[in-house]
């Protein structure tokens, strides 16, 4: 959102440097704001010099408005201010080039830029006599900063008669420099009050040579309190009724070029520009209105809770937001891990209930769950919907961080709604969790219900406040005595993204002895799920990003584990970050891959079956149902496109199966007729009325409507067959005699062509013109194993390819193309071998043999014989 003050753009950009004043002493802010004049510029020691002293002297002259000294002091002070930035840039860049050198040779990341951060505050409701007071006004906005005033130029505004609102009327206008403990180089100020309106603004621009986001971050929200505070309208003389409250609007955005880093890749370094976090920090924080609930550091980071408002009230500025404050849209609320955005109120069940429930419901029965991280307590949260869950045992490092959710992120953690199992009693229970605290102890906090009960505190809630990388591989490591009773059915990873530029980001995503542990503290039908950071766009490259190079090099190491099945990615667009963001699963047995599949009402049943009893009535999952589960099956073409751009370039993405090549011809349905097939004992069969090229699509036009029989209804169908063999026997030999078998959903599925095409029969000895061209035929394949080739197939055997989950359905009914040139008159064969799944390959070959040895009838000739007797 932009700010609602309009800003001149000469009093942001020149800054003069004029008398050097006094120190200044945070304890002397009450005497300071009473008009004490005891602070005197008389007592200021000399100001400090550095190397890049411009090389011109600039004069000290007061206050005043010679319209040609004031032209010359501006033209004198942008000269001395060229030559010091010049001069301080020169010796970041050499500092920073021995450092870049230094962490290439040894592959790591480095920052190679300068950065500043540029503050920008708008004041409502301040006392007059401050507005009108250039000393006070000055020295409160250099101790706000915990610095000194180096040097000033102020002016007075005059005052426009009948002038009402209009800014500057009868104010006054200063800038100066500050020197002091927050100021790498310099800090300059603007400073611009309009008394009749009671409102003044504030331009800090803080140079510094830190990049590091959390450090940015400290400095703006120690700034922002002591704003507050000293600018703060002293009730006990407001003439207004009642009294007005001060009120702070601020906006943050970091300055200078962009950040680079350097990585090395195949030897050579890479300068990629541009730290996505600390574009997510001037995002967030580049909303001009904004309350800080909370800023502090625990032992492990830099937490911050920023209350904002809903966008429909930003552009009404303050009196938008009380307004909006009292109506039926919620303030939202962001929490900031290190200058990083974590999760906010407004994306809080997409994001979470995307996170969880996917990987819980296409458990058959998890009853226990891990999470890795997660100390806001939403993942939490979210699993103990789910009544099937026994225990969820979270791992989360830092205790202080759960300590501050519980008392300002309530919204995040409040299980005040559920029930255990049908009824209440679990607010009289006292539960006490290893990490030490009970519901009873967790106290009021800011802006809790009077009801609220910690999910922290909850019976199946097992918080551990331990180092989950080295917990884990304690306990199912490759030396590890692994317990079968302590494996979990769902591990979910709430941490650090991997683009992140936090060194432990690297232990989560790149430690195979981690990664390995965590696949084998999994059951048989376990599932892996884990935030995958910011989706890609459309323009990214496939390799360099340090996400993407993290996510590659992440997939690599779970199929290296050799204990998973399938990995399956999918994005979340509605979790109010910058962009979709990614979550990744992996699958350790087929029915949980099976029921990842499953269909809209399957989801809603289940999600029904499992939710947990709320006190309210209502359901507890308010983001996911079976219609959302639906759209997390594929990837999305954004990242099919991403994967495809790796070097090398994956083979499977030459498949020519996306979409349909209008310079191709056709065979139409149209131009084919049955008639007594050429095959042994085979019945009926297809022939070509008309030449066609090899290369021809075959049959279109009714391919795309081939009938799916998924793993439930093909779960269904063998039920049914069990209590009536004589019906459903019709049902099951139409789909397994004029359809063929896939392993691609997890369990077995079936495709059926559709029209005349369901009559095409099979070739022998690689007799077959349409479908592929194999190492093997019907005659010569060994029946007692599968080739490699077939159990490679990469559309329905790769571990992990957004291309193949994104385009199987086409490759699987209407990818057939003519291997040989046709004359009318042929019969159409395809190629049988290859359509059938592992564990069937012997009994279907030994089928395929017989029947081209004319030893045995096909499917549909048995049993349309069996019906005509």
């Amino acid at each position: 959102s932009t700010s609602t003050r309009v800003i001149s753009s000469w009093w942001i950009v020149i800054h003069l440097v004029l008398a050097a004043l006094g120190p200044f002493s945070l304890s002397k802010i009450p005497l300071l704001l009473k008009g004490d004049t005891s602070l005197s510029a008389a007592n200021a020691p000399p100001p400090t010099t550095s190397t890049c002293s411009p090389s011109i002297s600039i004069p000290s002259h007061s206050h005043g408005n010679d319209s040609n000294l004031e032209s010359t002091a501006y033209s004198r002070q942008a000269q001395a201010q060229d030559e010091e930035e010049q001069c301080l840039s020169k010796q970041d860049e050499s500092n920073d080039d021995k450092e870049d050198n230094k962490n290439i040779k040894a592959g790591t990341s480095t920052s190679t830029s300068p950065s500043a951060q540029h503050l920008l505050v708008d004041i409502q409701h301040v006392e007059t006599s401050l507005l009108l007071d250039t000393d006070r006004l000055i020295e409160a906005a250099a101790a706000a900063v915990d610095s000194t005033v180096q040097s000033r130029e102020c002016r007075s505004l005059p005052f426009v008669a009948g002038g009402g609102d209009r800014a500057g009327a009868g104010g006054v206008h200063c800038l100066f420099t500050l020197d002091g403990t927050t100021a790498r180089a310099r800090t300059s100020v603007t400073l611009y009050t309009r008394p009749r309106i009671g409102t003044m603004s504030l331009d800090y621009y803080l140079a510094s040579s830190s990049t590091a986001d959390e450090k940015s971050l400290s400095l703006i929200m120690s700034i922002v309190p002591n704003l507050e505070r000293f600018f703060k309208l002293d009730q006990t003389t407001a003439t207004s009724t009642p009294a007005k409250t001060t009120q702070v609007e601020w906006l943050f955005k970091k300055r200078g070029y962009p950040t680079s880093t350097g990585i090395m890749h195949d030897g050579e370094k890479i300068v990629i520009t541009d730290n996505p976090e600390s574009t997510e920090l001037s995002n967030v924080l580049g909303s001009s209105i904004k309350n800080l609930m909370f800023h502090g550091k625990t032992q492990m980071q830099d937490v911050t809770v920023l209350e904002m408002p809903p966008p429909s009230a930003v552009g009404s500025g303050i009196a938008g937001v009380e307004q909006q404050q009292a109506g039926p849209e919620p303030m939202n609320k962001v929490i900031l891990l290190d200058g990083v955005c974590q999760s906010s109120l407004r994306g809080l069940e997409p994001y979470h209930e995307a996170l969880t429930h996917m990987a819980l419901l296409s458990h058959p029965h998890p009853k226990r769950v891990a999470i890795i991280g997660g100390g806001e307590g939403a993942t939490l949260r979210e699993v103990l919907k789910h009544k099937t869950v026994d225990v969820c045992t979270m791992l989360e490092i830092d205790a202080d961080l759960v300590d501050l959710a519980q008392e300002h992120l309530h919204e995040w953690n409040d299980c005040s709604d559920f029930m255990t199992f049908g009824d209440d009693e679990e607010e009289d229970e006292g539960n006490n969790n290893s990490h030490g605290h009970s519901k009873n102890d967790s106290g009021a906090g800011a802006g809790k219900s009077s009801n609220y009960v910690s999910c922290f505190d909850y019976p199946r809630a097992d918080l551990q406040t331990v180092d989950a990388i080295g917990w884990f591989m304690d306990k199912f490591g490759s030396n590890a005595q692994i317990n079968d009773a302590e494996k979990f059915d769902v591990v979910i990873m709430d941490a650090l993204d991997p683009g992140s530029f936090v060194g432990f980001s690297d232990m989560l995503y790149g430690n195979q002895e981690f990664v390995q542990a965590i696949m084998n503290s999994l059951t048989d039908e376990g599932i892996f799920i884990t935030q995958f950071g910011e989706s890609y766009e459309l323009d990214d490259d496939g390799d360099w990003g340090k996400g993407s190079q993290a996510f590659n090099t992440f997939s690599q190491l779970l199929e290296a584990t050799n204990n998973a099945v399938a990995i399956k990615s999918y994005n979340e667009a509605h979790g109010d970050f910058e962009a979709p963001w990614g979550f990744l699963v992996v699958f350790k047995g087929y029915e949980s891959l099976a029921n990842f599949y499953q269909d809209p009402s399957w989801f809603d049943l289940t999600l029904a079956q499992r939710a947990i009893p709320t006190k309210s009535g209502e359901s507890p999952f308010l983001y996911m149902d079976g219609a959302m589960a639906t759209t997390y099956q594929y990837p999305s073409r954004v990242d099919e496109t991403i994967y495809c751009r790796q070097s090398p370039k994956p083979s499977i993405c030459e498949e020519n199966v996306r979409g349909f090549d209008p310079d191709i011809p056709n065979v139409p349905a149209s131009t084919m007729e049955l008639g007594k097939s050429l095959i042994p004992n085979a019945g009926r069969g297809v022939f070509y009325t008309e030449d066609f090229p090899k290369g021809s699509y075959f049959a279109l036009e009714d391919s795309v409507h081939s009938m799916i029989v998924m793993p439930g209804a093909t779960e269904i169908i063998d039920t049914m067959l069990d209590y009536y063999p004589q019906k459903w026997s019709k049902l099951v030999n139409y789909i397994s005699g004029y359809g063929f078998p896939s392993g691609f959903f997890g369990s077995e599925s079936h495709v059926v062509d559709p029209g005349i095409t369901t009559f095409v029969n099979h070739g022998c000895n690689g007799t077959n013109n349409i479908g592929g061209v194999l190492e093997v035929t019907e005659l010569d394949a060994d029946v007692d194993k599968m080739p490699d080739s077939l159990l490679r197939d990469p559309m329905e055997s790769s571990f992990f390819s957004p291309f193949a989950d994104r385009n199987y359905m086409t490759y699987a009914t209407a990818s057939d193309k003519l291997v040989k040139d046709i004359k009318a008159g042929e019969e159409v064969l395809d190629n049988y071998v290859g359509m059938t799944v592992d564990e069937d390959w012997t009994s279907w070959i030994q089928g395929l043999k017989a029947s081209c040895l004319g030893q045995a009838s096909g499917l549909v000739v048995e049993v349309e014989n069996s019906q005509k007797m």
